[in-house]
């Protein structure tokens, strides 16, 4: 039989470094290899190396053949050499490929060819996670190796975790111990300690970079006009403590009717603008119009726009993902002349990604049971808390 090859990217399951596809999924980008080389395709403007049929089996068990495989591989050398050169730098580290970092490291190395992704606060973090990752996974392969009851491991591992958190030491006590039964036997199912130290360990990532995202906002804000407009709520709140879950409805928080909510407040004339009055803002229905209109049709016509326009605010309040065309034209009408559309549509984006965590973070806890509801409820609604401890740093930036 023919040798097939086939590519695997395992999410690996650790506290320290979520896997990359979900953020990938979140932002409606490429999850997946095979979604990976056909974005790759429509970027440089050439037709894929496969078809759809042949990119599916990339990661399934039928595999494709090593002739396909290498005209794939030199198509991803030839239009992202930055992965090329990222795969062969390192390629003597067995622990690297064990661990999510590589997938962190490989995107935040193409967002930097794009420009998409300044250094700064945010991509230090991350680079210090990956690095925090692969030690944990080094220095647990090794207490396994050396021998020794699972407890004696666990107390291994958990005295050597060398990065900054704030899950409380119970929990990831209990949590090592499972995760080191789960290192040992890949086959072993999953316990309630480590799926809460994970769900713990989820929110502390993403929280902490929110919160290192929101000083490299600050820095950038320093330049706008209207800073001094923004910088005392800037240094308090951060820029997403507005669109964080409030305790009590934690699980059922929706941040992008939050962030909606606070532009009804800074559009307003000293009172939040009526939801309706902002449904006005929303793109209307593209059709092809006639170069004159009757008054009578012109007047119905624009209140049957303006109902699909509450209707597609209404939607959006609860939970439908706007489309990309949408959610740009909607941002674009309501910034006043001069402001940066594509900030404002960031923080949408990531408003969106933050419901999304939060569904599944929500599911996942219904489903193993392994939080109860309410100190789940709590921790989603910790943001406040990170904030705090990065508010001093935040004034010292904006001084």
């Amino acid at each position: 039989m023919a040798k097939k090859v086939v590519i695997d990217l395992p999410l690996v399951e650790t506290p320290v470094l979520p896997p990359l596809k979900d953020v990938m999924t979140w932002f409606g980008l490429p999850a997946t290899p095979a979604e990976a080389v056909r974005e790759m395709a429509r970027r440089e403007g050439v037709a894929p190396p496969a078809d759809s049929k042949t990119l599916r089996k990339l990661t399934s068990s039928d595999g494709i053949s090593t002739r396909k495989a290498s005209e794939i591989e030199s198509f991803i050398a030839r239009v992202s050499p930055e992965i090329e050169a990222l795969s062969e730098s390192v390629s003597d580290c067995k622990y690297y490929k064990l661990s999510n970092g590589w997938q962190w490291d490989m995107c935040m190395r193409s967002f930097a060819e794009e420009r998409l992704l300044a250094p700064g606060h945010a991509a230090g973090f991350v680079r210090e996670r990956i690095k925090s990752e692969q030690r944990l996974i080094k220095r647990a392969r090794e207490a396994i190796t050396n021998g020794g009851s699972n407890e004696d491991i666990a107390r291994v591992i958990t005295d050597s975790l060398d990065y900054k958190c704030s899950v409380p030491r119970t929990v990831v006590e209990r949590g090592v111990e499972g995760w080191v039964v789960l290192l040992a036997d890949s086959d072993s199912p999953s316990q309630a300690a480590l799926l809460r130290w994970l769900h713990y360990g989820r929110i502390d990532f993403y929280y902490r970079l929110l919160c290192e995202f929101s000083l490299d906002l600050l820095v950038a804000m320093k330049e706008a006009p209207n800073f001094s407009e923004v910088k005392e709520r800037m240094v308090l709140e951060g820029a997403f403590s507005r669109m964080a879950p409030q305790e009590g409805g934690a699980s059922d928080w929706r941040p992008f009717e939050a962030l909606m909510d606070s532009w009804r407040l800074q559009l307003g004339d000293g009172k939040p603008l009526s939801w309706r009055r902002l449904a006005s803002y929303m793109p209307t229905p593209k059709r092809r119009l006639a170069e004159t209109m009757e008054p009578e049709r012109e007047k119905d016509q624009a209140a049957a726009d303006f109902e699909t326009q509450w209707r597609r605010l209404h939607e959006w309040r609860n939970g439908t993902v706007p489309q990309d065309d949408q959610l740009r034209a909607f941002v674009k009408n309501i910034l006043p002349e001069g402001y940066d559309v594509r900030l404002s549509l960031l923080m949408a984006k990531i408003s969106l990604a933050w419901s999304a965590f939060i569904r599944q973070e929500a599911e996942l806890a219904n489903s193993h049971g392994a939080l109860k509801p309410k100190e789940h409820n709590s921790l989603l609604a910790s943001f406040p808390d990170y904030w705090n401890e990065y508010r001093d740093q935040a004034a010292e930036l904006a001084a």
